[in-house]
This record gives C-alpha cells, sequence and structure tokens, in this order.
C-alpha cells in the first residue's frame, strides 16, 4: 500500500531547517497525509527523520547552483530528485546504490547526494573530495503498520505519536567543506 502524496514531503528547497520541515509533518500537510495513510488501511505511528540531504562530489566546491552545471551526479530514480538536478546543471548518472561507492571511486559519477549518516556510512568520503551542506532536500517517511493483519502486539504497544523520537541526525555547519 502506497500513498504517493506522501512524496511532497521530499519536494527540493522547501524547508527552511528542520523545526520547520517539523511544523509542516506535525500540521495541516501531515495530518492530510496521515488521513491518507488511515483511508488505505494503515495506522500512522509517526514520521521519521532521515536527515537534510546533502551534495559530495569530485570537481569542485558547490557554493551556488551554478557549480553543479557539467556535474555527472547520481540520485535516487524517482522523478522529484532526477527533475531537480537536471535544473540545476547536472548530468544525471542512473547507478544503482549498492554500486555507488565504487562508481564514485571510478568516475563513473563525480558526486552524488545523500544525508550525512548515509554519506558517512557509506564511507563516501574516501572516495569524494568535497561535502557541500546544502540541505536541498529534508527526507522523512511516515512509520506505519497495516491496520488489519498485523500482530496486536504491534497495534497496542506501539500507540501513535505526533514527535519522533528523541534522537535526530546531528546538523552540521553551514558551508561547504573540501
Amino acid at each position: 500500500m502506497w500513498v504517493p502524496e506522501i512524496g511532497v514531503l521530499d519536494a527540493p528547497f522547501i524547508y527552511r531547517d528542520n523545526d520547520h520541515f517539523y511544523a509542516v509533518q506535525d500540521g495541516a500537510v501531515g495530518a492530510e497525509l496521515k488521513s491518507k495513510l488511515e483511508a488505505k488501511g494503515m495506522k500512522h505511528l509517526g514520521w521519521s527523520d532521515i536527515g537534510a540531504r546533502n551534495m559530495t562530489n569530485n570537481r569542485r566546491p558547490l557554493v551556488k547552483p551554478a557549480d553543479l552545471v557539467g556535474l555527472k551526479m547520481r540520485v535516487p530514480d524517482s522523478k522529484v530528485y532526477v527533475t531537480m538536478m537536471k535544473a540545476l546543471g547536472a548530468t544525471v548518472v542512473p547507478v544503482n546504490f549498492a554500486e555507488l561507492y565504487m562508481a564514485l571511486q571510478q568516475g563513473v559519477a563525480d558526486g552524488q547526494e545523500n544525508p550525512p549518516t548515509t554519506i558517512r556510512s557509506m564511507n563516501y568520503w574516501e572516495v569524494q573530495k568535497y561535502l557541500s551542506l546544502t540541505e536541498h532536500i529534508y527526507s522523512g517517511a511516515s512509520a506505519s503498520s497495516a491496520q488489519s493483519g498485523s500482530p496486536s502486539n504491534l497495534r497496542t504497544s506501539a500507540p501513535p505519536s505526533r514527535r519522533r523520537g528523541s534522537w535526530r541526525p546531528p546538523t552540521p555547519a553551514r558551508g561547504t567543506r573540501g
């Protein structure tokens, strides 16, 4: 069961900061998305915070949008991400996530974009020279379970919550590190 409208949360450049992102999830937009989930028989348990997405590359610091012109950038296979990257002047390179490290290492792609936790855990810092804290997309998702057919202990042990857990990804200082 998928609710395509949840994709609106991935729109680029619409959030000022984490607090704004949380306010949208916890406000009227989040309430409407929650009702769409429930209409599909799902129980909304809360919103997750995957972190603000940032860009890495091997060619140059990304200080302004024009710096992306001519870069071969890997993004998830999503219309929103592909359209955004093309609009910024980059060439989109289709690379499976499991093959991304090697593609960056071999120059198949000049760069990629992901939350800091992914950049670090996948060791992209080993094969990328520049990390630009663009925070172009704040990534989140609905934590939900199917109401019908779910184990009763899941439905009762995970009460719905308006706020996410106490842990949030660290917010690095703004700017570009090279």
